[in-house]
């Protein structure tokens, strides 16, 4: 048992600070912290350390062209590159000339591998409410050799509008229309857009 909450908490030191923070409430770490002050200092302060180094900048190769994106992306870039998850389902492998919505487009994975698959005579329109991943995103977007792409930053909703989001302070890359957490919250808002919209 002990084993699993190491390993829980090792998970989330990697990924999410809010999370780890969280697990630092549960009866074990207080326990921990509890029979050694400094304990929970010492934690924080790396806590903190990694969140900035998740953050920081990274270009990868990508099929002989430059990819950007922060540290905290490079396995989602694993799983779609490398693992092809979006290969598992036919209908998310574009042809040439097709036009695609990428709903969530983080800093631009897979729309990267639809850019390529529906060249020139197709488009990709990638959509990103959270301003880090958005900014990324469109820095991809111009490198695109098929200049194929556009990015939104927005939502899409079933309204067009404006929506409210919600996200943990100290993260990057959870944020929610609802706020279903405690603790400490920063909030924005962001346009919001149909696909009717979008396909008009």
């Amino acid at each position: 048992s002990v084993r699993n909450e190491l390993n829980r908490l090792n998970l989330f030191l990697r990924h999410d600070r809010e999370m780890a923070r969280i697990l630092m409430m549960k009866d074990i770490y207080r326990l921990a912290s509890g029979l050694s002050p400094s304990f929970r200092k010492d934690f924080e302060r790396y806590m903190e350390k990694y969140v900035e180094r998740l953050d920081s900048p990274r270009r990868t190769k990508i099929v002989g062209s430059d990819f950007f994106h922060r540290l905290r992306d490079f396995e989602s870039l694993q799983d779609v590159m490398s693992s092809k998850d979006y290969a598992l389902r036919k209908e998310f492998l574009p042809r040439h000339g097709n036009y695609v919505i990428d709903a969530g487009a983080g800093v631009g994975e897979y729309t990267h591998i639809a850019a390529s698959a529906t060249g020139r005579h197709g488009k990709v329109i990638a959509i990103e409410a959270s301003s880090e991943p958005f900014e990324y995103l469109r820095k991809n977007s111009r490198k695109n050799p098929n200049k194929n792409i556009v990015a939104m930053r927005a939502a899409l909703s079933d309204k067009v509008g404006h929506l409210k989001m919600f996200r943990p302070v100290g993260t990057s890359f959870v944020d929610s229309i609802k706020k279903d957490w405690e603790g400490e919250t920063l909030s924005y808002s962001v346009k919001s857009v149909t696909v009717d919209g979008i396909v008009k």
